[in-house]
């Protein structure tokens, strides 16, 4: 069910952004998501063992990410 909500959403987010922003904008935009993506995709397994290694929780390591993906998504406006 959630792996659904996440396809869902994120066509009807496509799809929004193509009838909203400009193509310059929305080029950068997609470019800045997938880069960032790729970087938490490859750092986060060691985020995560750091914060457990320090007997932390392992959402801090997630909030901490969403800060940083609430920085570049302020950028963009």
């Amino acid at each position: 069910m959630i792996r659904f909500s996440i396809v869902l959403m994120g066509n009807i987010l496509i799809s929004y952004t193509l009838e909203i922003y400009p193509s310059n904008a929305r080029s950068l935009g997609f470019s800045l998501c997938l880069g960032i993506s790729s970087i938490g995709s490859i750092l986060m397994p060691w985020i995560n063992s750091t914060f457990i290694y320090v007997d932390l929780s392992g959402f801090i390591s997630l909030a901490v990410a969403s800060f940083v993906a609430m920085y570049f998504i302020s950028k963009l406006n």
